[in-house]
């Protein structure tokens, strides 16, 4: 794709100054408005990214990192963790009743992040 090519040699040139300020952000602005949407240039000039401590889990073994909330990352860990306990149950009684209270606590934490 020669669009893409000329974003990535953009962007290894210019850094984050060509995806923020230069034509690659002149296009993101004109693709958002054309839909509807409404952001312009100084929206993207003015942004600023916060880099956070990852949250994680392991699942069979592996450790999984996720971005930390208020993003959807908790949401992927805790189901890795349930597809986990699934695995450690034997009655489909005891996993139903399991199943029910990790969405009791999802709903929990969802209120919380709000």
């Amino acid at each position: 794709n020669s669009n893409l090519a000329e974003v990535f040699d953009t962007l290894a040139k210019e850094g984050k100054e060509g995806f923020y300020g230069g034509w690659i952000a002149e296009r993101i602005v004109e693709a958002v408005g054309a839909k509807g949407g409404v952001m312009s240039l100084g929206d993207l000039r003015g942004h600023a990214s916060e880099l956070k401590d990852p949250i994680m889990t392991t699942y069979r073994g592996i450790e999984v990192y996720e971005v930390p909330p208020p993003t959807q990352g908790i949401v992927a860990l805790m189901a890795l963790n349930l597809m986990e306990d699934k695995a450690a149950f034997d009655g489909s009684q005891n996993y139903n009743h399991q199943t029910e209270m990790r969405r009791k606590e999802l709903d929990a934490e969802r209120m919380h992040l709000d």
